[in-house]
């Protein structure tokens, strides 16, 4: 989020949260979970399409819940990624750009 703010990006954080059994993480719809797998981050920033994105450590697996919306959102035209932490080159310059 340092990053981001510095180059002038504001970031959205999706908090995993199933306090209820009746909360929108456990609503099965269209064989995905509703709440489940939506990138961790979004980033705007005026004139720059938004940055969706996913962290995982350098060994973490991406789910199919992840998956699912990695797809949609890109063939919607959504700039989506994972980022690792040996990515941090990559991350500083494309909130640079």
């Amino acid at each position: 989020m340092r990053l981001a703010k510095l180059y002038g990006w504001c970031g959205y954080h999706v908090r995993f949260s199933v306090a209820t059994t009746r909360g929108i993480h456990l609503l099965v719809r269209d064989g995905h979970m509703d709440g489940y797998g939506w990138p961790d981050w979004v980033f705007v920033k005026d004139g720059h399409p938004p940055k969706y994105r996913e962290l995982k450590t350098e060994v973490g697996q991406v789910s199919r819940h992840q998956k699912f919306w990695q797809r949609k959102l890109a063939a919607a035209g959504a700039d989506v990624d994972v980022w690792r932490p040996s990515m941090l080159d990559q991350i500083v310059q494309e909130f640079a750009a």
